[in-house]
């Protein structure tokens, strides 16, 4: 676990140390804040005969805490009653306390609850540390309740982050100011509410870690706690902080280009995803093939790389590991097989970024001129598809892959079907897709061109 100690944090425990009256030099060590990561309840078996819980809060930051309320809801057959209760429970720094017992009414029933408690940081020390060290100090829920009429927003510090791949850092680094009206401070709160926004970008772990894991945007998002809102008169509005994840970059880096194809019929890959990945797996550079399957990537630096291309659902396809030399330029071509299907699993976030899905298909009509459309049915799941063609053709289950362009069409020029598929059966496929209807490939929220591959099965008429 990574901890930040800053000049004026190890100032803050230098003066926590002289108003004890210590008279030794004060050691610097980790300071871990109190937090909904830090402060957790746990729930233990009763020893009785009597089905029971006994339930305890433990506080694994450096600061002193005091739980100041309890609260049982949803109560099924519990003798305690369901409501809130006002306590005033101090809690040491890596300490653990009993906080309530629940027993059940009827040892012979079910019995069901929802357990919830409130605190704060203990107020004993911190205005005094705070008056020394000219900071503001953490405000307390009589805070909140004083100065209601005068707490506008929050803030956070620092207003943004920027990481490379690969980096991590602790929330513990922000600190959330209560502002007024004027624009004035307050005080600083850890009374919070937090979460990230879905990107493949940036990871929170449950220890109040934040993991860069590729070049890319994300965000944390911190709002007051809702016991601390129901103090306000309106609730304050969110607050975000954008994090960046990118690279240095060397202008004398190395470009990987090259060319996709089927591996079997050597046929180029028409918007298939490629990504690259340095030694450590992580992704440093993303694009997509031209209609001709050629790509290209830069990394940010010399230096071992492998190409990775991507196909949802599937798992990817892995070229060579490859030493990139200052200035060189290197071009391959990679004969690309996916044969491992995830099952019922989504390998892009949904949202903002998301792969091709068959949306449905609709029934041929007879257009003047033009060859007749394609009787079929759609068989199978939302995540396994099937398209069952109705076709003289005697084929067995067979497979296709195909580009669909922003828009949602299919583009028949970039089919791929397996080697050795008969004629009638690639015409029959080719006559089927103007009749299927696709959700474009999403990225960064807008409409781009991708690769999907679907099951074909071939009934007889």
């Amino acid at each position: 676990m990574m901890h930040l100690i800053t000049r004026r944090r190890a100032s803050q425990i230098s003066v926590a140390a002289l108003l004890c009256g210590c008279a030794s030099v004060p050691v610097e060590k980790a300071y871990v804040a109190p937090s909904d990561l830090t402060i957790t309840s746990e729930t233990q078996e009763g020893h009785d005969d009597a089905p029971s819980h006994i339930i305890y809060v433990s506080n694994r930051s450096t600061v002193p805490i005091r739980v100041f309320g309890t609260r049982l809801s949803n109560c099924e057959n519990i003798k305690q009653q369901c409501a809130p209760r006002n306590v005033s429970i101090r809690v040491l720094p890596n300490a653990r306390v009993l906080v309530t017992r629940i027993d059940a009414e009827n040892p012979n029933r079910a019995w069901t609850y929802n357990f919830g408690f409130s605190w704060r940081p203990d107020s004993s020390t911190q205005s005094a540390i705070a008056s020394a060290l000219g900071t503001k100090s953490e405000m307390i829920p009589r805070d909140f309740s004083a100065m209601r009429d005068r707490i506008a927003r929050i803030r956070v510090e620092p207003e943004s982050l920027l990481m490379t791949p690969g980096q991590e850092a602790k929330l513990d680094q922000f600190q959330v100011f209560v502002v007024d009206k004027e624009g004035k401070d307050l005080g600083v709160t850890h009374w919070l509410s937090f979460r990230t926004a879905s990107s493949p970008s940036i990871q929170l772990r449950r220890d109040g870690t934040l993991v860069a894991t590729g070049v890319g945007r994300g965000a944390v998002h911190y709002s007051l706690a809702q016991d601390a809102q129901a103090l306000l008169p309106g609730p304050l509005p969110e607050v975000s902080v954008p994090i960046v994840v990118a690279y240095r970059v060397d202008p004398r880096a190395p470009v990987f280009s090259g060319t996709a194809v089927d591996a079997d019929s050597k046929k180029p890959l028409s918007c298939a995803n490629v990504a690259l990945e340095d030694s450590a797996k992580n992704e440093v550079g993303r694009s997509r093939t031209n209609s001709a399957g050629k790509f290209e990537l830069k990394p940010h630096q010399p230096g071992s790389y492998r190409v990775r291309v991507d196909l949802d659902d599937w798992s990817p396809f892995y070229g060579p590991m490859e030493v990139g030399l200052p200035e060189e330029k290197r071009d391959n071509e990679y004969a690309v097989r996916f044969t491992e299907r995830l099952m019922g699993f989504r390998s892009f976030f949904e949202g903002e970024t998301q792969g091709v899905r068959l949306a449905g298909a609709v029934a041929p009509l007879p257009t003047p001129g033009a060859p007749p459309g394609q009787n079929m049915r759609l068989a199978g799941s939302a995540t396994l598809p099937i398209i069952e063609i109705i076709s003289r053709a005697t084929v067995g289950p067979t497979w296709l892959m195909v580009a669909v362009d922003d828009a949602g069409r299919a583009d028949s020029a970039s089919l791929v079907v397996p080697s050795g598929t008969v004629a009638a059966a690639r015409t029959a496929m080719v006559r089927a897709l103007p009749q299927l209807r696709f959700s474009a490939a999403r990225q960064g929220g807008n409409s781009v061109c991708g690769l999907i591959r679907l099951q074909v099965n071939f009934t007889p008429r």
